[in-house]
């Protein structure tokens, strides 16, 4: 199951389609541990997936969602968070997974390297000087 491309939304398929499978295989046990991250963002997106249109028994019911449609709303979601994730700019599979992966407390720290030898900024990881994440 995955999602169709639409306004430089490659990172963020990727990222949802991935989520989307390994939840899919248990939703009830999936959901709870990634409610143990204490993400409000994960616990948003779980809560998507159980109206995706795939999992709602009643076809009518009037809240049922697309892949497309839990993306995009994860996409404004991001965009409140951060400019780093203004619509129709390049992000990296990387900078959304550590949105949706955080924790309170730190398990994994990750070092991003250019493999073009650029300078990359922490705080700033869905660019490196415009050529080399989400850059085609």
């Amino acid at each position: 199951m995955g999602t169709q491309w639409q306004n430089n939304s490659c990172a963020y398929d990727a990222v949802i389609t991935v989520l989307f499978n390994i939840w899919q295989d248990n939703p009830v046990t999936v959901t709870e541990d990634w409610h143990e991250f204490q993400c409000n963002l994960l616990d948003l997106l779980a809560q998507r997936f159980h109206r995706h249109e795939s999992m709602v028994i009643n076809r009518s019911a009037s809240h049922r969602f697309s892949l497309d449609q839990i993306r995009e709303s994860m996409r404004h979601h991001l965009a409140r968070i951060s400019t780093n994730f203004s619509f129709g700019s390049y992000a990296s599979v990387h900078c959304i997974f550590e949105q949706f992966l955080c924790t309170q407390q730190p398990v994994i720290v990750a070092d991003i390297v250019c493999p073009n030898g650029h300078e990359t900024n922490r705080q700033q990881l869905t660019t490196c000087n415009g050529e080399c994440y989400g850059r085609h």
